[in-house]
């Protein structure tokens, strides 16, 4: 997946509202950090993939 023109941050900000939404705000503040910290590829999917992997979700439509 080709890279977005935005930074990680903006593009985890980006994913976290239109992908993985109605998350507290203090949950997204440490997910941030923690993404950035990581240094995660800066795709939606990577992006994605770890959110998903630090919230503990398996499914796509998984709720928790």
């Amino acid at each position: 997946m080709a890279r977005w023109n935005n930074t990680l941050t903006e593009n985890c900000i980006e994913v976290m509202d239109t992908v993985i939404k109605n998350l507290e705000s203090t949950t997204r503040s440490s997910l941030l950090e923690s993404i950035v910290l990581a240094n995660v590829e800066n795709t939606k999917k990577e992006i994605e993939i770890f959110i998903r992997s630090a919230l503990g979700i398996t499914g796509r439509h998984a709720k928790r």
